[in-house]
Parts: C-alpha cells; structure tokens; sequence
C-alpha cells in the first residue's frame, strides 16, 4: 500500500450525502442507540456543535501526512470524532518495512482524533471507514471546554490516545509493526514502562534496569563516547549500566519493557 495523502481531513466530511442531523442517526440506529454509549452522552450533553457523519466501507475519514503532526496548525484533523457504529481503522506508514501498516480497529464508543489535547507529541495516522460508520464530530476547542468539567471522561480519554499513541510508535518506527496490533496490545503494551528524561540529566539518574529494553519514544540522547551519532527517535537498544552517561539534550521520554516474560518470546525475535 502507498503512503498516506497529505490531505489533513477530507473535505467530503461536509458533503451532504455523508452529513447527517440529530437525531436522526441513520436506519440502522435508533436515536437512543447514540447516548446510550456512556462517552458519547457525556460530551453531546456539553457540546451543541456536535456534527453527526456517515461514511461507507473504504472512506477516507481523517488523513495526516507524517510531516505535520506536531507542527501543522490546528485543523478538523484536531477535533474528537466518537464512533457511534461501524468500525474505523486507523492507519500509519513504517519506514522500515516500506508499507502502510494497522495501527488499530475502532467500534462504537471508542474515539480518535484531537491527540494534541492528550499528548504532547502525537504521531501521524489516518482514519478509514473499515464498514459503514456512523460518527459524530467534536470541535477541539469545544472538547477541551467540556472536559475541564469532566475528569473522568477525560481521564479515559487520555488512556485511549496514550495506548494509540503507543500503538502508532511501535507500527511506524520499529520492525515490531510487523505483528499483529491484537498482539502488541495484549502483550507488549501491558508490560511498557513509561519513564519521562529531563533535559540535561543523564540516564544514570533513572531506574532503569540493565539487559531491559529501551525504545526513544521522543527527545534526543548524547553519547559521549560517540558524540556524532546521538539517539533519535525510533531508535531501539538494550539497556546496559555504562550507557549510564548518556545525556538528555532535550526533555524526552523513554518506553522500557523487561524481556523475561514468557509472553514477550515472540517479540523478542523481532528486536
């Protein structure tokens, strides 16, 4: 499969054979249907400019070019979209295996979108109808209003982007995209430690725990011993006590994972 569009949202969004108004969601859903999913009735009972759309199999919901995640404008690509029903897939392009890759299927009451609000460092993905879907839209700026008064949806908001954005690390940057998301997920992802690096400490100042796992999820690290060829994002290693040197140029974050465990065999192979 080719890389993914550079466009940020799909303009046939707006088109009147996708958009459709509440209540009416559609002939396969009830109106109660949509807030009878606990997320979704939170957020429309704060949020009036709520936009409702359908799409069919194959559709192109949300595209982001791998360039403008972090430093694009905001855009519709900012916003929340809530799956009412129908399954979303959400997409990523490896680097390392030359091929667009799944980063994870959505069903109803499951959401993307709007990842700058609850992450700092959001990776690109796009968005594809995986059957006939039914999805309502939330403005960014509306979102972040309601969820001031919400903590709890906006807890589990950020569990959902984090474990995304989890997702979409191991599937652009690392040959582990090759497996299976249900794999990663049920495997690898409960086992990943989060550790944040502060600018100018070194790693020796961290727990870290020598023959773990250490991926650079962001931020830049020095060795001295080999000062033109520091850490980049991506870059995977085993961790080992003289590496405790290593400075932090930048303020980062690493992800660790133990290798003992008899559920990570498969993915050891991989590293």
């Amino acid at each position: 499969m080719n890389a993914p569009p550079s466009c940020q949202l799909r303009r046939v969004l707006l088109t009147p054979k996708h958009k459709f108004s509440h209540p009416v969601i559609g002939v396969k859903t009830a109106p109660q249907d949509l807030v009878s999913i606990p997320l979704i009735k939170t957020l429309l009972v704060q949020i009036e400019s709520a936009q409702h759309y359908q799409f069919d199999l194959g559709d192109d919901i949300m595209a982001c070019s791998p360039d403008q995640a972090s430093s694009r404008p905001p855009s519709e690509a900012d916003d929340l979209f809530l799956i009412v029903s129908g399954t979303v897939r959400l997409l990523t392009h490896n680097e390392g295996l030359q091929k667009t890759v799944s980063v994870a299927c959505l069903g109803p009451g499951e959401a993307f979108g709007c990842d700058r609000t609850f992450c700092g460092h959001p990776l690109p993905y796009w968005a594809k109808a995986a059957a006939s879907c039914q999805l309502v839209r939330l403005p960014n700026r509306a979102v972040e209003r309601a969820l001031s008064q919400w903590p709890l949806v906006l807890s589990h908001l950020q569990r959902q982007t984090q474990r995304r954005s989890q997702l979409a690390f191991f599937k652009q940057y690392t040959p582990l995209g090759a497996l299976p998301s249900k794999v990663l997920s049920g495997r690898l992802l409960p086992q990943l430690v989060e550790q944040p690096l502060q600018a100018g400490s070194t790693l020796g100042q961290y727990p870290l725990i020598a023959d773990e796992y250490l991926w650079l999820r962001h931020g830049c690290l020095l060795n001295p011993a080999a000062p033109n060829a520091s850490s980049q994002v991506g870059d995977g290693w085993l961790y080992a006590p003289r590496q405790g040197n290593w400075t932090c140029q930048t303020s980062g974050l690493l992800y660790r994972l133990a290798l003992h465990t008899p559920e990570l065999n498969a993915i050891k192979q991989l590293l």
